[in-house]
Protein backbone atom coordinates (compact mmCIF):
# COMPACT_ATOMS: atom_id res chain seq x y z
CA UNK A 1 0.00 0.00 0.00
CA UNK A 2 1.46 3.55 -1.24
CA UNK A 3 2.22 6.11 1.69
CA UNK A 4 2.26 10.06 1.39
CA UNK A 5 6.07 10.75 2.17
CA UNK A 6 8.02 14.03 3.39
CA UNK A 7 11.35 14.73 2.19
CA UNK A 8 13.11 17.13 4.89
CA UNK A 9 16.25 17.99 5.89
CA UNK A 10 16.84 16.59 9.71
CA UNK A 11 19.93 17.46 12.42
CA UNK A 12 22.41 14.68 12.74
CA UNK A 13 21.45 14.53 16.97
CA UNK A 14 17.86 13.93 15.85
CA UNK A 15 18.61 10.46 14.03
CA UNK A 16 19.29 7.04 15.23
CA UNK A 17 19.74 3.51 14.08
CA UNK A 18 18.05 0.77 15.61
CA UNK A 19 18.46 -2.56 16.06
CA UNK A 20 16.44 -4.01 13.14
CA UNK A 21 18.76 -2.18 10.91
CA UNK A 22 20.37 -5.21 9.25
CA UNK A 23 23.23 -3.73 7.74
CA UNK A 24 26.08 -4.70 9.73
CA UNK A 25 28.99 -5.52 7.11
CA UNK A 26 30.73 -2.83 4.96
CA UNK A 27 29.44 0.05 6.93
CA UNK A 28 32.14 2.11 6.76
CA UNK A 29 33.91 -0.08 3.67
CA UNK A 30 35.38 3.17 1.49
CA UNK A 31 34.06 5.78 3.54
CA UNK A 32 36.94 8.67 2.31
CA UNK A 33 35.30 7.97 -1.03
CA UNK A 34 31.65 8.27 -0.32
CA UNK A 35 32.59 11.72 2.03
CA UNK A 36 33.88 12.93 -1.07
CA UNK A 37 31.49 12.22 -3.27
CA UNK A 38 29.08 14.05 -1.62
CA UNK A 39 31.32 17.08 -0.14
CA UNK A 40 31.97 17.21 -4.23
CA UNK A 41 28.70 16.27 -5.54
CA UNK A 42 26.43 16.70 -2.80
CA UNK A 43 23.85 14.78 -1.33
CA UNK A 44 22.19 12.74 -4.14
CA UNK A 45 19.96 10.55 -2.14
CA UNK A 46 17.64 11.22 0.51
CA UNK A 47 18.27 8.42 3.54
CA UNK A 48 14.64 6.39 4.46
CA UNK A 49 13.68 7.43 8.29
CA UNK A 50 10.37 7.38 10.61
CA UNK A 51 9.65 9.50 13.74
CA UNK A 52 10.44 7.40 16.73
CA UNK A 53 7.53 6.48 19.11
CA UNK A 54 9.54 6.84 22.34
CA UNK A 55 11.42 9.96 21.78
CA UNK A 56 9.54 13.22 20.43
CA UNK A 57 11.51 15.10 17.83
CA UNK A 58 13.50 12.23 17.43
CA UNK A 59 13.81 9.45 13.83
CA UNK A 60 14.90 6.08 13.14
CA UNK A 61 17.07 5.64 9.86
CA UNK A 62 16.07 2.21 8.28
CA UNK A 63 18.36 3.40 5.11
CA UNK A 64 21.21 5.04 4.63
CA UNK A 65 23.15 4.19 8.01
CA UNK A 66 26.98 4.98 5.67
CA UNK A 67 24.99 8.08 4.11
CA UNK A 68 24.62 9.27 7.46
CA UNK A 69 28.16 8.36 9.00
CA UNK A 70 29.41 10.26 5.90
CA UNK A 71 27.68 13.51 6.84
CA UNK A 72 28.72 13.02 10.22
CA UNK A 73 32.87 12.57 9.61
CA UNK A 74 32.12 15.74 6.93
CA UNK A 75 30.45 17.66 9.78
CA UNK A 76 33.87 17.23 11.58
CA UNK A 77 35.86 17.80 9.32
CA UNK A 78 34.09 20.76 7.98
CA UNK A 79 31.84 22.88 10.60
CA UNK A 80 29.78 24.95 9.72
CA UNK A 81 29.56 23.96 6.43
CA UNK A 82 25.86 23.04 6.03
CA UNK A 83 26.56 19.03 7.42
CA UNK A 84 25.09 18.93 10.64
CA UNK A 85 21.39 18.58 8.56
CA UNK A 86 20.83 15.44 5.93
CA UNK A 87 17.99 15.45 3.83
CA UNK A 88 15.62 12.62 4.67
CA UNK A 89 12.37 11.04 3.53
CA UNK A 90 10.07 10.49 6.33
CA UNK A 91 7.67 7.12 6.19
CA UNK A 92 5.40 6.06 8.74
CA UNK A 93 6.00 3.98 11.54
CA UNK A 94 6.64 0.42 10.68
CA UNK A 95 3.73 -1.76 12.31
CA UNK A 96 6.33 -4.04 13.97
CA UNK A 97 9.84 -5.38 14.30
CA UNK A 98 9.51 -8.03 11.33
CA UNK A 99 8.15 -5.11 9.51
CA UNK A 100 11.06 -2.71 10.26
CA UNK A 101 13.88 -5.45 9.38
CA UNK A 102 11.66 -6.41 6.14
CA UNK A 103 11.83 -2.84 5.19
CA UNK A 104 15.95 -2.73 5.47
CA UNK A 105 16.45 -5.51 4.02
CA UNK A 106 14.76 -4.24 0.63
CA UNK A 107 16.57 -0.91 1.09
CA UNK A 108 19.69 -2.76 0.39
CA UNK A 109 18.61 -4.64 -2.17
CA UNK A 110 17.30 -1.83 -4.05
CA UNK A 111 20.40 0.21 -3.65
CA UNK A 112 22.92 -2.36 -5.20
CA UNK A 113 25.64 -0.56 -6.41
CA UNK A 114 27.56 -0.14 -9.51
CA UNK A 115 30.18 -2.78 -9.64
CA UNK A 116 33.71 -1.58 -9.02
CA UNK A 117 34.60 -3.02 -12.73
CA UNK A 118 31.81 -0.61 -13.89
CA UNK A 119 33.19 2.62 -11.94
CA UNK A 120 36.94 1.33 -12.62
CA UNK A 121 35.86 1.68 -17.04
CA UNK A 122 34.67 4.55 -16.14
CA UNK A 123 37.34 6.13 -14.45
CA UNK A 124 39.90 5.07 -16.95
CA UNK A 125 37.58 6.29 -19.87
CA UNK A 126 37.63 9.70 -18.41
CA UNK A 127 41.41 9.55 -17.45
CA UNK A 128 41.89 8.77 -21.50
CA UNK A 129 40.55 11.87 -22.73
CA UNK A 130 41.80 14.41 -19.76
CA UNK A 131 44.94 12.80 -19.01
CA UNK A 132 44.17 14.10 -15.57
CA UNK A 133 43.60 12.58 -12.00
CA UNK A 134 42.67 15.49 -10.35
CA UNK A 135 40.09 16.12 -12.84
CA UNK A 136 38.50 12.79 -12.82
CA UNK A 137 38.84 12.55 -9.14
CA UNK A 138 36.90 15.93 -9.26
CA UNK A 139 33.74 14.49 -11.89
CA UNK A 140 33.40 11.43 -10.05
CA UNK A 141 33.91 12.45 -6.72
CA UNK A 142 36.25 10.08 -5.97
CA UNK A 143 39.54 10.70 -3.91
CA UNK A 144 42.78 11.02 -6.09
CA UNK A 145 43.70 7.68 -4.37
CA UNK A 146 41.45 5.59 -5.91
CA UNK A 147 41.41 7.49 -9.40
CA UNK A 148 45.25 6.51 -9.39
CA UNK A 149 44.42 2.99 -8.43
CA UNK A 150 41.67 2.58 -10.99
CA UNK A 151 43.96 4.09 -13.99
CA UNK A 152 46.86 2.04 -12.78
CA UNK A 153 44.52 -0.95 -13.17
CA UNK A 154 44.35 -0.65 -16.89
CA UNK A 155 47.49 -2.04 -17.31
CA UNK A 156 46.05 -5.50 -16.20
CA UNK A 157 44.98 -8.66 -18.39
CA UNK A 158 42.78 -10.05 -18.92
CA UNK A 159 43.35 -12.62 -16.58
CA UNK A 160 43.94 -10.57 -13.96
CA UNK A 161 40.87 -8.55 -14.51
CA UNK A 162 38.56 -11.62 -14.63
CA UNK A 163 40.39 -12.61 -10.73
CA UNK A 164 39.57 -9.32 -9.55
CA UNK A 165 35.56 -9.73 -10.40
CA UNK A 166 35.16 -13.33 -9.42
CA UNK A 167 35.89 -13.94 -6.41
CA UNK A 168 39.21 -16.15 -6.71
CA UNK A 169 40.89 -13.68 -4.55
CA UNK A 170 37.93 -12.20 -2.34
CA UNK A 171 34.82 -11.74 -2.19
CA UNK A 172 35.09 -8.12 -2.46
CA UNK A 173 35.89 -7.16 -5.69
CA UNK A 174 37.85 -3.55 -4.35
CA UNK A 175 39.85 -5.48 -2.00
CA UNK A 176 41.04 -7.58 -4.59
CA UNK A 177 41.67 -4.99 -6.68
CA UNK A 178 44.29 -3.38 -3.90
CA UNK A 179 45.36 -6.58 -3.45
CA UNK A 180 46.35 -7.79 -7.01
CA UNK A 181 47.89 -4.17 -7.39
CA UNK A 182 50.12 -4.43 -4.85
CA UNK A 183 51.06 -7.83 -6.07
CA UNK A 184 51.21 -6.21 -9.41
CA UNK A 185 54.16 -3.92 -8.56
CA UNK A 186 55.79 -6.51 -5.71
CA UNK A 187 56.78 -8.72 -7.95
CA UNK A 188 57.04 -6.31 -11.21
CA UNK A 189 54.51 -8.09 -13.56
CA UNK A 190 53.84 -6.83 -16.97
CA UNK A 191 52.03 -8.78 -19.52
CA UNK A 192 55.48 -9.05 -21.39
CA UNK A 193 58.37 -10.43 -18.60
CA UNK A 194 58.41 -13.88 -17.17
CA UNK A 195 56.54 -13.28 -14.07
CA UNK A 196 53.54 -15.32 -14.45
CA UNK A 197 49.47 -14.24 -14.04
CA UNK A 198 49.03 -17.19 -11.57
CA UNK A 199 51.65 -15.62 -9.22
CA UNK A 200 50.38 -12.62 -8.72
CA UNK A 201 46.52 -14.26 -8.35
CA UNK A 202 48.26 -16.74 -5.71
CA UNK A 203 50.51 -13.08 -4.06
CA UNK A 204 47.11 -11.33 -4.20
CA UNK A 205 45.52 -14.28 -2.21
CA UNK A 206 47.66 -14.29 0.69
CA UNK A 207 47.56 -10.36 1.13
CA UNK A 208 43.99 -9.96 0.46
CA UNK A 209 43.34 -12.84 3.33
CA UNK A 210 45.36 -12.11 5.73
CA UNK A 211 43.77 -11.67 9.18
CA UNK A 212 45.34 -8.54 10.32
CA UNK A 213 47.10 -5.05 9.04
CA UNK A 214 50.09 -6.32 10.74
CA UNK A 215 50.21 -9.77 9.10
CA UNK A 216 49.38 -8.34 6.04
CA UNK A 217 52.26 -6.13 6.45
CA UNK A 218 54.43 -9.10 7.10
CA UNK A 219 53.34 -10.47 3.31
CA UNK A 220 54.06 -7.99 1.48
CA UNK A 221 57.64 -7.31 3.62
CA UNK A 222 58.40 -10.79 2.71
CA UNK A 223 57.12 -10.34 -0.97
CA UNK A 224 59.55 -7.41 -1.43
CA UNK A 225 62.35 -9.63 0.37
CA UNK A 226 62.38 -12.00 -2.34
CA UNK A 227 59.71 -11.65 -5.32
CA UNK A 228 61.24 -15.18 -6.93
CA UNK A 229 60.79 -17.34 -3.99
CA UNK A 230 57.26 -19.87 -4.23
CA UNK A 231 54.67 -17.66 -2.70
CA UNK A 232 53.48 -21.14 -0.86
CA UNK A 233 56.05 -20.83 1.57
CA UNK A 234 55.71 -17.47 2.67
CA UNK A 235 52.72 -17.91 4.95
CA UNK A 236 55.19 -20.73 7.02
CA UNK A 237 58.07 -18.17 7.09
CA UNK A 238 56.26 -15.24 8.21
CA UNK A 239 55.10 -17.56 11.29
CA UNK A 240 58.21 -19.23 11.49
CA UNK A 241 59.77 -15.52 12.05
CA UNK A 242 57.05 -15.21 15.02
CA UNK A 243 59.72 -14.90 18.74
CA UNK A 244 58.82 -13.45 22.01
CA UNK A 245 58.98 -9.69 21.63
CA UNK A 246 60.03 -7.48 24.95
CA UNK A 247 58.94 -4.21 25.46
CA UNK A 248 60.86 -0.58 26.09
CA UNK A 249 59.97 2.39 26.84
CA UNK A 250 61.36 5.27 24.43
CA UNK A 251 60.77 8.79 25.16
CA UNK A 252 60.01 11.04 22.04
CA UNK A 253 60.80 15.20 21.53
CA UNK A 254 56.63 16.46 20.36
CA UNK A 255 58.20 17.33 16.63
CA UNK A 256 59.52 13.40 16.24
CA UNK A 257 56.33 12.22 17.28
CA UNK A 258 54.45 14.40 15.33
CA UNK A 259 56.88 13.14 12.55
CA UNK A 260 56.54 9.13 13.34
CA UNK A 261 52.73 9.55 13.44
CA UNK A 262 52.98 11.10 9.43
CA UNK A 263 55.05 8.24 8.95
CA UNK A 264 52.46 5.81 10.37
CA UNK A 265 49.81 7.06 8.48
CA UNK A 266 51.24 6.86 5.00
CA UNK A 267 51.82 4.71 2.51
CA UNK A 268 49.56 1.84 1.43
CA UNK A 269 49.86 0.19 4.89
CA UNK A 270 48.43 2.30 7.99
CA UNK A 271 50.07 1.31 11.34
CA UNK A 272 49.77 2.38 14.49
CA UNK A 273 52.58 5.13 15.16
CA UNK A 274 54.39 2.36 18.50
CA UNK A 275 54.19 -0.42 15.04
CA UNK A 276 55.97 1.91 12.75
CA UNK A 277 58.29 3.29 15.49
CA UNK A 278 59.58 -0.09 16.11
CA UNK A 279 60.02 -0.81 12.46
CA UNK A 280 61.50 2.04 11.71
CA UNK A 281 64.40 0.97 15.05
CA UNK A 282 64.82 -2.64 13.59
CA UNK A 283 65.58 -1.10 10.22
CA UNK A 284 68.06 1.12 11.60
CA UNK A 285 69.76 -1.18 13.97
CA UNK A 286 70.32 -3.47 11.68
CA UNK A 287 72.56 -1.17 9.18
CA UNK A 288 74.30 0.41 12.44
CA UNK A 289 75.28 -3.09 14.22
CA UNK A 290 76.48 -6.02 12.84
CA UNK A 291 75.61 -9.73 13.65
CA UNK A 292 79.56 -9.57 14.75
CA UNK A 293 78.66 -7.33 17.44
CA UNK A 294 75.80 -8.60 19.27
Amino acid sequence: MSQERVLKQIPLDKLGVPAENLRRHNVDLEMDDLETNIHVLGQSQAILVYESPDNEGMYEVIDGQRRLNAFVNLNNKFPDSGYDKIYAMIRDEPNDSDERKAISLGANYNSLEMTSDDTMQGVIDLYLVRSSMSYVAEKFGLTEKTVKKYVKSARLDERLRKAQVSGEITDDPDKALDAIMTAVDLLNWTEENEVSDDKVIESAKIIANAKTKAEEGDIIEEIKKDPYQEVGEIPGKIKNKKTKTITRKVVLPPETDKQLVTYAKSGEIKRKPEDAGALILISALKKLVSQDEE
